[in-house]
């Protein structure tokens, strides 16, 4: 019989047939307990008396008898899960207790497992962080005493949440196809960086000075589209970013630079007549807002109003954007036609009317607005009035 030092009652913990035995082997007790024993002899007759206790003594430490149970894996996040177990009771450690080793790896991966080691052995959790978004993972865990790890507890599989894509697509390409379209293409978001279930795409691009603008793809099988109406010969950047359903995943790296093509000019601009008199007349003009390539040239025509017989005609190199009309016929109106050209050819013309005087004067107050009620709304409004005189220099 035994008596532990969990329990003051003996109970029978070894019986053995054999009667000339002086010693003999006890199996089964528990590791790590302080026990004390006593022999009880039988013949045909019954038995004996109880011996004398034997001095107490304690078994050697062995392994925990068992894992934590109940293990059990929750995702917190989309980088953290939460790992929950029953911890063991003290006489269940049979030996001093280090605590819990906790390996977890994502399926998959033939890496190592990364192993947390929680060394309070009364904890009932602990939170794996620093992993990767939206993957399942394998998860494991052993109570450990000074003698070693306990068998392993059955592996669970839980799967961090989801998040917005860590980096942007892959081979990312865009190609001019004219002076106003570019078509871009890219490939998927590798598999380790899509963080989630991609739901499309966003292809975001913008000129220098411009605002940048973006064109959704609503699909994710989709690896092209086309930007149009973009700014002719111009230098435009594009990147391309996933997103998940919780938003918006990081631009594509390095941005793609590129130059839609070239194409005819806008009209010149800033067009004035600064210096005018009876017979001539000085023009000056700047460079089209929209030059849309390499100006190699201006082309000024200009002539009476009402008479278009006699044209002057004349051409100027990219640099030179002024001249002044001489002869001209007093206190009559001209018309100046001036446009830009480029290497594809001649761009728009710009028409601007000039009348020969030396009595130029400020215009006079256009009419008093008319204002509609039809016409008004919450944050604008559209309204009229006609011109007053224009002192022989076109209102510009």
């Amino acid at each position: 019989q035994a008596q532990s030092s969990r329990s003051s009652a003996w109970d029978v913990v070894y019986e053995v047939s054999a009667p000339d035995a002086t010693t003999i082997n006890v199996h089964n007790l528990i590791p790590f307990t302080n026990y004390r024993l006593r022999l009880i002899a039988n013949n045909v007759v019954g038995q004996s008396e109880p011996s004398e206790p034997s001095p107490e003594f304690q078994t050697l430490q062995a392994e925990p008898a068992h894992p934590p149970s109940n293990m059990t894996v929750r995702a917190m996040s989309s980088t953290e899960l939460r790992v929950r177990w029953i911890p063991l009771q003290q006489f269940e450690w049979y030996g001093a207790p280090q605590g819990y080793r906790i390996r977890y790896r994502a399926i998959g991966c033939e890496c190592p497992f990364i192993q947390d080691f929680v060394y309070d052995n009364t904890a009932n959790s602990h939170q794996l962080v620093g992993l990767q978004e939206h993957t399942q993972y394998e998860v494991t865990m052993v109570s450990v005493n000074d003698i070693g790890p306990s068998t392993a507890a059955p592996t669970a599989i839980e799967r961090t949440r989801e998040s917005v894509p860590s980096s942007g697509p892959d081979g990312v390409s865009a190609n001019a196809t004219s002076s106003t379209t570019v078509v871009v293409r890219w490939k998927e978001v590798l598999k380790i960086h899509q963080n989630g279930i991609i739901e499309g795409y966003k292809v975001v691009y913008a000129g220098k000075n411009l605002k940048p603008e973006e064109k959704v793809i609503s699909s994710n099988t989709t690896y092209a589209a086309t930007l149009t109406q973009l700014r002719k010969f111009y230098q435009y950047t594009v990147q391309v970013l996933a997103y998940t359903r919780l938003g918006d995943g990081a631009l594509s790296m390095p941005p793609v630079l590129l130059q839609t093509f070239e194409d005819v000019p806008g009209p010149p601009s800033d067009v004035s007549f600064p210096d005018v008199s009876f017979t001539y007349a000085r023009i000056i003009w700047d460079v089209p807002e929209e030059p849309n390539g390499q100006i190699t040239s201006y082309s000024l025509t200009y002539h009476l109003a009402d008479n278009t017989d006699v044209n002057n005609t004349i051409e100027f190199g990219p640099t030179t954007r002024t001249y002044k009309a001489t002869e001209l016929k007093p206190e009559s109106y001209y018309m100046f036609l001036v446009s830009a050209k480029t290497r594809l050819g001649q761009g728009r013309v710009l028409r601007a009317p000039v009348y020969t005087t030396n009595n130029r004067e400020e215009p006079a107050p256009p009419s008093r607005p008319a204002i509609s009620h039809s016409q008004i709304t919450a944050t604008s409004i559209t309204f009229s009035w006609n011109p007053g005189r224009d002192g022989f220099a076109p209102i510009r």
